[in-house]
């Protein structure tokens, strides 16, 4: 809360910013949180060279930042790999139903024969997902992935 003056102050809740005068509260304009998805994207790649794939995206579908590592051939034709975001966020939204009850996710950890596949909530409405091979040290890569959330979203708490 920052105080303009003895009757009139400005703070911010979430993603909007509200000023309070004489008891009356005013919400004034949505902030725009900016969050540089390509950088959050470089980052996760660089945390191990066994992550095949990273996706940012939102939990409506929208792809924020994708790619996979230039040395790495896809498994999944395009129409699958699409299929395979929704059924993530179909899942995660699955999972959070009991959230109130158990806490919210904080990650989910899938392994197959030939990759094993990690989903993060990167905030409320945006997901994680990435894809590593089937050797890879998910422990750190998800210790990694969690701590560079917390950087890009500029909380020491992270979120959700």
């Amino acid at each position: 809360m920052i105080k303009i003056s003895d009757s009139y102050f400005l703070f911010s809740k979430h993603k909007e910013i509200f000023f309070m005068s004489n008891r009356n509260l005013y919400c004034l304009e949505i902030a725009i949180l900016y969050t540089n998805y390509e950088e959050l994207y470089q980052s996760i790649l660089k945390i191990d060279g066994k992550i095949r794939y990273a996706t940012i995206f939102d939990t409506n579908g929208e792809i924020k930042y994708s790619g996979h590592r230039g040395d790495v051939t896809s498994l999944l034709t395009p129409t699958e790999s699409k299929q395979s975001l929704q059924q993530a966020i179909n899942a995660w939204k699955y999972r959070n139903e009991y959230a109130d009850k158990i806490g919210k996710g904080k990650y989910v950890l899938a392994a197959y024969e030939k990759v094993k596949r990690i989903t993060v909530p990167l905030d409320e409405e945006h997901l994680i997902y990435i894809t590593t091979e089937a050797d890879a040290n998910h422990d750190n890569i998800i210790k990694k992935t969690l701590d560079l959330k917390k950087e890009f979203l500029h909380r020491p708490e992270g979120m959700p």
